[in-house]
């Protein structure tokens, strides 16, 4: 269960706050269970991720998550048309789902460790779109990227490897 700041109501149907904190570990977060929420503005995973569900944060006003463990699968719309600056995520096996991150202007730097199944096709789309100028993304150990993944992304610069070498 969630923590609600400043009130903590870890045990009521989730509510739209302005940050949750998400104690872990192997914490599910459900589809659609905070879309929308225009206060959401911070989001700390404090434990190891299973899965984030379909659209459960996208369409708020989220700018700040932290993942103090491992993911193992974003759903696909689950951080959708939100305002994320900076993602570093230690993968264990993850999935990223289509459309996962599209449409964020705001992104401007990636981090993926660990191990990387897959990044669906539209997983970025249409995101590192800001006007900061540099746009980064850096990924280790993935096994297959969908050649639709980034599209329409102003990326300035990625570094994409397959445990091998660059791919």
């Amino acid at each position: 269960s969630p923590t609600d700041s400043p009130t903590a109501t870890p045990t009521t149907a989730p509510t739209c706050v302005s940050a949750l904190t998400f104690p872990g570990p192997d914490t599910v977060v459900p589809d659609d269970t905070y879309r929308n929420c225009g206060a959401l503005k911070t989001v700390v995973f404090g434990g190891s991720v299973q899965r984030i569900g379909s659209h459960s944060f996208s369409y708020s006003g989220l700018e700040t998550v932290t993942f103090q463990g491992p993911v193992v699968e974003i759903a696909a719309n689950a951080f959708r048309e939100t305002l994320i600056t900076t993602l570093s995520i230690e993968g264990i096996n993850l999935v990223i789902g289509s459309n996962a991150f599209r449409s964020i202007p705001s992104l401007e730097t990636v981090v993926i460790t660990g191990t990387t199944s897959s990044i669906d096709n539209n997983a970025f789309r249409q995101s590192f779109n800001g006007t900061s100028g540099t746009s980064s993304v850096s990924i280790t150990n993935v096994a297959g990227i969908e050649t639709k993944a980034f599209l329409r992304s102003r990326l300035s610069e990625a570094n994409i490897y397959n445990g091998s070498g660059l791919s």
